[in-house]
C-alpha cells in the first residue's frame, strides 16, 4: 500500500508537465503551453483502483458493525457482540 501511495503522488506530478517557453499571441495574449501525458494518467489510474480494492477488501473482511473512532463505541460493540 505504501509503495501504491509512492506511485500515485509521483505520477501525480507528472501528468502535466509544462515547459519554460511562452508563446506570444499577434493579439498580445500570452500563452503557456503545457501538456497532457497519458503514461502517468493511466498509472494514477491503476495504482488508485489497486488501493480501493486493497481498502475495500480490509473492510469486507472485518466484521465490526460500527466505524467509530471513539473507544467506549468500540469497546461497548465488542462486548455486545461476544455475548
Amino acid at each position: 500500500m505504501a509503495v501504491l501511495l509512492i506511485i500515485s503522488y509521483s505520477s501525480v506530478s507528472l501528468v502535466t508537465l509544462s515547459d519554460d517557453s511562452t508563446f506570444v499571441m499577434r493579439s498580445g495574449q500570452v500563452v503557456y503551453p503545457s501538456n497532457i501525458f497519458g503514461l502517468p494518467v493511466l498509472l494514477l489510474g491503476v495504482t488508485l483502483l489497486l488501493q480501493v480494492v486493497i481498502a475495500w477488501s480490509g473492510i469486507r473482511a472485518v466484521k465490526i458493525l460500527a466505524w467509530s473512532s471513539s473507544p467506549f463505541d468500540l469497546n461497548a460493540i465488542l462486548v455486545f457482540k461476544h455475548n
